[in-house]
């Protein structure tokens, strides 16, 4: 019998399936599931031939991360910035429109974190007509500074932007590259893959030598003195020694490395500023990286303790503000 014709007999109720109530669970389960789909939907947009199916890929691809914006971002959150004062009538804007992203995405010019987590704000319907009367709603040309795209429409002065921390957002000097530094903070709290949780998370099982490091680099940096410790996603987790007074610029970079047991420290320091013998890559924007195993950390721990600070003033005195 031909499928169709068996709803001739056929009482049909529609199913109803369980609610989901919303949950830090259920918003890191959204995030692994729409990961995995993205980077099979950018695999296979790749792979197609038919100018249609690669459209319709795309779509796939539209969808995938409009609906992770609108479950995992504005339920959650509203959105990662805000208008203020904030406006009776609202808009929830992608300050980097939202096919920029998937094209950037498609590029190979940014991963699927950052299109998962972009700028996004909640603004009034005014510049929001603003923005369409400007032709800007699908346009940003300077994506490093995302909110200068706002001023191409007089938004600003008139209205200020503020994040969740009330700390307004300059346009002419905010980066994305603060962006994702502010991510990290606001979600340090509230979501399980905060960079802390991320960097401890992957020490949880590393030898004794590596958690002994970490916990001498804490007590050495001292937070009164113009330093203070951040962590971040990147790699998996990092930790992080920046200025007291600047949000965004790194003098040290720590990331564990599992597989070799051993640390990977990003500094200014090149191989004539440390007593030590260790390896050295180079690569910008911080200029070396050196690598510390368990052998070199107990034999040289006061002198890598030594290294890092003056690492942090030697940043300072090259004017990394």
């Amino acid at each position: 019998m031909d499928k169709i014709e068996e709803l001739r007999s056929m009482n049909w109720e529609n199913k109803k399936y369980q609610q989901v109530i919303r949950s830090k669970t259920t918003y890191k389960e959204t995030e692994n599931y729409i990961k995995k789909k993205l980077k099979l939907l950018v695999d296979e947009y790749h792979s197609l031939g038919s100018k249609q199916e690669k459209r319709l890929c795309r779509d796939l691809i539209d969808f995938s991360l409009r609906r992770f914006h609108q479950y995992s971002i504005q339920s959650r959150f509203k959105a990662f910035y805000f208008e203020n004062p904030q406006p009776d009538k609202k808009v929830f804007e992608h300050i980097i429109p939202a096919s920029t992203l998937r094209n950037l995405l498609l590029d190979d010019k940014i991963d699927v974190f950052h299109a998962l987590y972009p700028p996004i704000a909640s603004i009034s319907e005014d510049n929001d007509k603003k923005l369409r009367g400007a032709g800007l709603t699908k346009f940003n040309n300077d994506l490093w500074h995302p909110f200068k795209r706002y001023g191409l429409c007089d938004i600003f002065p008139s209205s200020k932007i503020v994040d969740h921390f009330d700390n307004e957002i300059d346009p002419n000097s905010f980066t994305l590259s603060d962006h994702y530094s502010y991510l990290d903070k606001l979600y340090a709290d509230s979501q399980p893959s905060g960079g802390r949780l991320m960097f401890e998370q992957g020490l949880a099982n590393a030898p004794n030598f590596a958690r002994k490091f970490i916990e001498k680099v804490k007590q050495e940096i001292d937070p009164t003195d113009n330093s203070r410790i951040v962590y971040t996603r990147t790699n998996g987790g990092d930790m992080r020694i920046r200025r007291s007074d600047n949000q965004s610029r790194n003098a040290v970079t720590i990331q564990w490395q599992p597989t070799l047991e051993r640390f990977r420290i990003a500094t200014e320091l090149g191989p004539g500023d440390v007593n030590f013998t260790t390896t050295y890559e180079q690569k910008s924007p911080l200029p070396y990286f050196f690598h510390l195993d368990e052998t070199t950390i107990n034999e040289n721990m006061a002198e890598i303790l030594r290294c890092l600070t003056y690492a942090h003033e030697k940043h300072e005195r090259l004017g990394r503000r």
